[in-house]
């Protein structure tokens, strides 16, 4: 593969910076510039701009980020934890990637019989401080970031929030199964676990409250963007790093019922 070819591979573009062509060509050929080792990492890539129209046939993943509109100069983007050729702008992300996690776990449910999904509580850890709400948005006892946060915050658990109904079935554990297989969510213990409870028959689960993390699947991806040192002449944002290595994380309560 020449060093301008999009990878086949989803782990060797587990992030992506989009830089001019020029700009990659100023960097790979002058060996004195500092940090010019994000040209070469091992799960990152740096996609020319304009991309490659010839390889848009060859690559479902840079389809998806050029009709997405993702293809700018000084864009940073992450691999979704759960689908491989989708990306997001690195701000976005953690926000997306949770909201993706949520509409997952709504479908496994779904697969296992469920007939009521409701989010009860929503967490967030930023900066070694947790706040818990309900889905109501109301908060507990509030320490320290203001009403600015505060508002942010409860804006997250809106979009964290969710109540579904369903008629409810028999529990299908194999295309539970697969479905963790197919989202790479098999390493997520509360997940598996429930599949484990539905699939024993003498003893039916009925109602189970669980608790998830939104943000476990992606911290890994994040860690690869905050190791990178990017040129920000070129047009990436000075911040890229802060974001990246944020610590914040979401955690959701949730009330599943089943009838059968």
């Amino acid at each position: 593969m020449s060093e301008s070819e999009f990878p086949a591979f989803h782990g060797a573009r587990r992030a992506i910076v989009v830089l001019k062509k020029n700009d990659i060509r100023l960097v790979r050929n002058d060996p004195t510039f500092e940090g010019r080792e994000f040209l070469y990492d091992d799960e990152a890539f740096v996609l020319e701009y304009p991309p490659n129209e010839d390889e848009l046939g060859q690559s479902k993943a840079l389809e998806n980020i050029v009709y997405s509109d993702l293809a700018r100069p000084g864009a940073v983007l992450v691999q979704s934890p759960y689908e491989k050729d989708s990306y997001v702008e690195l701000e976005r992300a953690a926000e997306v990637f949770a909201i993706e996690k949520i509409h997952h776990f709504s479908r496994l449910c779904q697969l296992l019989g469920a007939n009521f999904v409701e989010t009860e509580q929503v967490e967030i850890k930023r900066e070694g401080q947790s706040k818990a709400y309900d889905a109501k948005g109301n908060i507990g006892p509030l320490k320290g970031d203001g009403k600015m946060a505060m508002s942010e915050d409860q804006s997250l658990t809106r979009k964290f929030t969710i109540s579904t109904v369903m008629d409810g079935r028999e529990a299908d554990i194999a295309a539970a199964e697969n479905f963790l297989r197919s989202k790479s969510l098999m390493g997520d213990r509360v997940m598996r676990s429930l599949i484990e409870q539905r699939a024993d028959a003498t003893n039916p689960v009925r109602e189970q409250r669980v608790t998830i993390s939104l943000s476990s699947e992606a911290k890994s991806t994040f860690s690869i963007v905050g190791r990178l040192n990017l040129p920000s002449k070129f047009g990436v944002s000075a911040g890229y790093k802060s974001v990246a290595t944020r610590e914040e994380e979401y955690s959701l309560t949730l009330l599943v019922k089943f009838d059968s």
